[in-house]
Protein backbone atom coordinates (compact mmCIF):
# COMPACT_ATOMS: atom_id res chain seq x y z
CA UNK A 1 0.00 0.00 0.00
CA UNK A 2 0.87 3.51 -0.70
CA UNK A 3 2.43 5.53 1.97
CA UNK A 4 -0.33 8.64 2.42
CA UNK A 5 -3.70 7.59 3.71
CA UNK A 6 -6.88 9.09 1.26
CA UNK A 7 -9.57 10.27 3.11
CA UNK A 8 -12.99 11.04 0.85
CA UNK A 9 -15.89 12.93 2.38
CA UNK A 10 -19.26 10.51 3.21
CA UNK A 11 -20.78 12.54 0.63
CA UNK A 12 -18.43 12.35 -2.15
CA UNK A 13 -18.44 8.30 -1.67
CA UNK A 14 -21.70 7.42 -3.58
CA UNK A 15 -20.51 9.16 -6.97
CA UNK A 16 -17.18 7.88 -6.84
CA UNK A 17 -17.85 4.41 -5.50
CA UNK A 18 -16.63 2.24 -8.32
CA UNK A 19 -13.61 4.57 -9.26
CA UNK A 20 -12.71 4.25 -5.02
CA UNK A 21 -13.04 0.35 -5.83
CA UNK A 22 -10.68 0.06 -8.56
CA UNK A 23 -8.34 2.37 -6.40
CA UNK A 24 -8.30 0.60 -3.52
CA UNK A 25 -8.15 -3.19 -5.61
CA UNK A 26 -5.59 -2.19 -8.44
CA UNK A 27 -3.46 0.18 -6.82
CA UNK A 28 -3.31 -1.46 -3.63
CA UNK A 29 -4.54 2.11 -1.85
CA UNK A 30 -5.88 2.90 1.57
CA UNK A 31 -8.65 4.64 1.71
CA UNK A 32 -10.80 6.07 4.74
CA UNK A 33 -14.19 7.41 3.97
CA UNK A 34 -14.98 10.13 6.53
CA UNK A 35 -18.33 11.88 8.21
CA UNK A 36 -18.77 14.90 9.58
CA UNK A 37 -18.05 13.94 12.85
CA UNK A 38 -14.73 12.87 11.77
CA UNK A 39 -15.93 8.99 12.20
CA UNK A 40 -13.92 7.00 9.55
CA UNK A 41 -14.14 3.43 7.57
CA UNK A 42 -10.84 2.08 6.16
CA UNK A 43 -11.36 0.48 3.05
CA UNK A 44 -8.14 -1.54 2.23
CA UNK A 45 -7.42 -4.51 -0.33
CA UNK A 46 -7.66 -7.58 1.17
CA UNK A 47 -4.90 -10.63 0.71
CA UNK A 48 -5.61 -12.76 -2.56
CA UNK A 49 -8.02 -16.01 -2.16
CA UNK A 50 -5.90 -19.03 -2.35
CA UNK A 51 -6.66 -20.30 -5.64
CA UNK A 52 -5.72 -24.07 -5.47
CA UNK A 53 -5.97 -26.52 -2.70
CA UNK A 54 -3.21 -28.18 -0.74
CA UNK A 55 -2.28 -31.50 -1.34
CA UNK A 56 -3.52 -33.90 1.05
CA UNK A 57 -1.26 -35.70 3.12
CA UNK A 58 -0.82 -38.82 4.68
CA UNK A 59 -1.14 -36.91 8.19
CA UNK A 60 -4.52 -35.63 6.57
CA UNK A 61 -5.92 -39.12 5.53
CA UNK A 62 -4.72 -40.28 9.12
CA UNK A 63 -6.37 -37.66 10.85
CA UNK A 64 -9.66 -38.76 8.73
CA UNK A 65 -9.60 -42.15 9.12
CA UNK A 66 -9.02 -41.58 12.92
CA UNK A 67 -12.57 -40.02 13.40
CA UNK A 68 -14.27 -42.20 10.97
CA UNK A 69 -17.56 -43.68 13.18
CA UNK A 70 -16.63 -41.78 16.47
CA UNK A 71 -20.36 -40.47 16.37
CA UNK A 72 -21.56 -44.23 15.68
CA UNK A 73 -22.46 -44.17 19.47
CA UNK A 74 -24.24 -41.27 19.68
CA UNK A 75 -28.52 -41.50 19.86
CA UNK A 76 -29.08 -39.65 17.32
CA UNK A 77 -33.10 -39.35 18.27
CA UNK A 78 -31.96 -37.82 21.66
CA UNK A 79 -29.79 -35.58 19.85
CA UNK A 80 -32.37 -34.04 17.38
CA UNK A 81 -34.77 -33.68 20.35
CA UNK A 82 -32.55 -32.04 22.49
CA UNK A 83 -31.87 -29.64 19.94
CA UNK A 84 -34.98 -28.80 18.45
CA UNK A 85 -35.89 -28.19 22.46
CA UNK A 86 -33.13 -25.87 22.96
CA UNK A 87 -34.11 -24.14 19.59
CA UNK A 88 -37.70 -23.25 21.24
CA UNK A 89 -36.49 -21.96 24.40
CA UNK A 90 -36.04 -18.64 24.13
CA UNK A 91 -32.86 -16.99 26.89
CA UNK A 92 -33.93 -13.23 26.05
CA UNK A 93 -35.56 -11.30 28.06
CA UNK A 94 -38.96 -10.47 26.51
CA UNK A 95 -39.22 -6.65 24.67
CA UNK A 96 -41.48 -4.55 25.74
CA UNK A 97 -43.53 -2.35 23.27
Amino acid sequence: MTAGLIRIPTNEFPQALVAIFDQVVHEKTAIAVENETGDRVLLRPMAPAEQTPRAKTDEDYRAFLSVAGSWRDVDTDALLSELYSSRATSTRAPVEL
